[in-house]
């Protein structure tokens, strides 16, 4: 999937102005992809950075746990290889139909839509800074490219003025259709959970980052589809990587990837 920064993805689109273009592309939302560094933070950083922030939340240490117990069961040796299987269980974990989860999910996106407000509020106040690497990256490790569009259904709601581009300015899941549905997305580059168990249902999941033309308000649906774009305001935030003025300045790193 393509990757523009902000100040490329808007240019051309001056239809959109101040407090619309705010709202709609969800400023405030961490949506670091960590490009470039990825490979630094997986080694050491990220897994011990994993460990610090269990143990600070109990609910997300368990719920880690339990993802974690369900990949296990794959193996035959029931051994987790942190950096080769932690993007797994992120995964695992965020695609799970369980009520015990349900306030760990609202917690986390919770945090991620106020966590880009600046690097130190990412510093200081963001929690889920392993998940999220984590969820990001098996994201973008697992994403496939379809021969065509595909239609889903969420009960997700967009305000009725809103406009384009837009993003949810959070990890947005998506299940089968239900009669709550309210919003068909369309898009041909997603990452979708394989019909077999751990997942009782085919989960789809769009990261924060994603961009999202709206399209039209119909009587009972809205229609919005994806732009095939990811635009993100931050980039290996943890290493130093600021924004500044819709532009991120990345660390000089060695690794490429």
């Amino acid at each position: 999937m393509r990757t523009l920064t902000v100040a490329f993805l808007l240019l051309g689109l001056t239809q959109l102005h101040g407090q619309t273009q705010e709202m709609y592309m969800h400023r405030n939302s961490f949506d670091d992809q960590y490009i470039c560094c990825s490979e630094n933070l997986k080694k050491e950083i990220m897994p011990n950075l994993l460990k610090v922030e269990k143990s600070k939340n109990p609910e997300f240490g368990a719920a880690w746990d339990k993802a974690e117990k369900k990949l296990k069961d794959f193996f035959i040796d029931g051994e987790i290889d942190p950096e080769r299987d932690y993007f797994s269980v992120a995964l695992i974990l965020f695609a799970m139909e369980d009520p015990e989860l349900e306030s760990f999910f609202e917690q986390f996106n919770a945090n991620v839509s106020t966590a880009g407000c600046s690097r130190e509020e990412y510093m200081t106040n963001f929690h889920f800074k392993a998940f999220h690497f984590y969820l990001t990256r098996g994201l973008q490790d697992n994403t496939v490219k379809q021969a065509s569009k595909k239609h889903f259904f969420t009960t997700f709601h967009l305000p009725n003025n809103a406009t384009l581009p837009i993003r949810f300015g959070r990890f947005l899941r998506v299940k089968h259709e239900t009669k709550d549905s309210s919003l068909l997305l369309s898009s041909s580059l997603y990452y979708t959970t394989l019909q077999i168990p751990p997942f009782e249902n085919k989960i789809t999941i769009f990261p924060v980052s994603e961009v999202f033309f709206f399209i039209n308000q119909g009587q009972k649906l809205q229609y919005a589809t994806s732009s095939g774009i990811k635009c993100s305001f931050f980039n290996c935030a943890y290493l130093g990587g600021k924004c500044i003025m819709g532009k991120t300045e990345s660390p000089d790193l060695h690794s490429r990837k």
